[in-house]
């Protein structure tokens, strides 16, 4: 699998942590998200925050834990969902998220 550039794992310092993994993921406005979580088996999926960086942007930022467990597979997923959102008509997909963690201060 190549690197995935639609997702940042944070460093919460969540109570759970030893258990769980705090990420946050992009997808696009039809919550693709959920359908590749699905199909990988991901169950563990728990949002704590969506946001925009504006109001009409076509894009939600999720930030949500993981069961440590199921990394893996949220990984895969997210893996497939890239790959398909330029498909699904996602053409600056990949930029966005580039630029936006970047801004976000999430990546250097």
């Amino acid at each position: 699998m190549e690197v995935l550039f639609n997702c940042v794992q944070l460093k919460l310092g969540f109570p759970r942590n030893l258990t769980h993994e705090a990420v946050v993921y992009v997808e696009g406005v039809n919550d693709e998200a959920t359908r590749y979580f699905k199909k990988h088996g991901v169950k563990s999926v728990k949002p704590f925050r969506t946001f925009r960086m504006n109001e009409d942007e076509r894009y939600t930022f999720v930030g949500c834990e993981i069961k440590k467990s199921e990394v893996d597979a949220f990984n895969e997923a997210l893996y497939e969902m890239q790959t398909q959102m330029l498909i699904l008509g996602y053409r600056d997909y990949e930029e966005f998220c580039k630029k936006a963690f970047v801004q976000l201060g999430l990546l250097k």
